[in-house]
């Protein structure tokens, strides 16, 4: 089956692991897969459905996203454009979290929360 691959590095800190889990926090979540490496979704580009699968690599402050988009049969760099917008939409790839982490430790409620995902 035709596939393609591609990488994006987010923002760090940035874990896949974490926001796998925050997408499949949605009630009645049937879409999104999170194996405990990879991130895995079926997606509609066009009129066709493929299968995106993303790991990570690099952790928290180097973080490196490997993207593999299985089923393509249209133009593969049109296919590319169109997921890059569908996971930089999901994902909080631009995002910078560092004011965020900065904050969360005057709070003790924020701070637990912070720990919690970056340990």
């Amino acid at each position: 089956m035709p596939e393609i691959s591609f990488t994006l590095n987010p923002s760090p800190p940035f874990s896949l692991e974490f926001t796998a889990w925050a997408l499949r926090q949605r009630l009645k979540n049937e879409v999104d897969r999170w194996n405990g490496k990879n991130y895995s979704r079926i997606f509609v580009c066009g009129d066709k459905a493929v299968k995106v699968s993303v790991s990570q690599e690099g952790g928290l402050n180097k973080p490196k996203l490997h993207v593999v988009v299985v089923g393509v049969t249209d133009d593969l760099q049109t296919v590319r454009i169109r997921i890059f917008a569908m996971l930089e939409k999901m994902f909080p790839i631009r995002k910078d979290l560092t004011e965020f982490y900065s904050l969360s430790g005057g709070d003790r409620r924020l701070r637990l929360l912070a720990e919690r995902f970056t340990d």
